[in-house]
């Protein structure tokens, strides 16, 4: 959400700095780029507002993005006194590791047990996250404890799905991450691996999902 003459200027600047490709360590930490959409905060102010958000501390924050302490207290600090609750409600991007979800459940009431149980959310919540509407929501749980009493267990995982890719109503839940994970460049058997379903129906799902967007373009 910024102008592209200003990622234009931010990169001629970065690669004379640095030519090389930047180096990426192991980390379990990663960011949404749907947080840097308030165009009321800097790019640096949205992910500390994120991180705090998620109860780091300063000290945290700043080792991670290498900068003073003191000056992410005085970003943070900056940064909420320009935004209201509910732009800071926004911040707060709910991640949901891959590894939830098996054959006893369905996709959609993985997610709604997962996100009802295993994060404490309420049904408003967890339907304005997804866009879907509370009834489906209700509906959706009713089943999936139904078919699954025991909390759903999280394996690790360095795969993550942003609650924000389910924004768009003209797609399933499923679709959503199938063609989530293609942009990615995930092969259709690594999906199929991850989402614990066949792989012939993958490639399908996303045939579908592909032809569907086309027609709405």
């Amino acid at each position: 959400n910024r102008d592209q003459r200003t990622i234009w200027t931010a990169y001629k600047k970065a690669i004379e700095k640095q030519k090389e490709p930047i180096e990426i360590r192991e980390t379990n930490i990663f960011l949404s780029t749907s947080i840097l959409r308030n165009r009321k905060l800097t790019i640096l102010e949205s992910i500390i507002a994120y991180l705090k958000e998620k109860e780091m501390k300063y000290s945290e924050i700043a080792e991670l993005l290498d900068r003073d302490q003191r000056n992410i207290w005085a970003i943070y600090s900056r940064a909420i006194r320009k935004i209201s609750e509910k732009e800071i409600e926004d911040i707060k991007e709910i991640n949901i590791p891959i590894t939830i979800f098996s054959k006893e459940l369905g996709v959609l009431e993985t997610i709604t047990k997962y996100t009802k149980e295993n994060l404490g959310m309420d049904y408003g919540e967890i339907a304005e996250k997804l866009n879907r509407n509370e009834i489906t929501i209700r509906t959706s749980y009713k089943r999936a404890i139904e078919k699954q009493k025991d909390l759903i267990e999280v394996k690790e995982t360095k795969v993550f799905l942003s609650m924000s890719i389910f924004k768009d109503r003209k797609l399933t839940v499923l679709e959503s991450i199938i063609v989530y994970l293609r942009e990615r460049g995930m092969k259709y058997s690594e999906i199929a691996e991850l989402l614990d379903r066949d792989q012939r129906n993958i490639w399908t799902i996303y045939s579908r999902t592909v032809g569907k967007k086309k027609r709405n373009v």
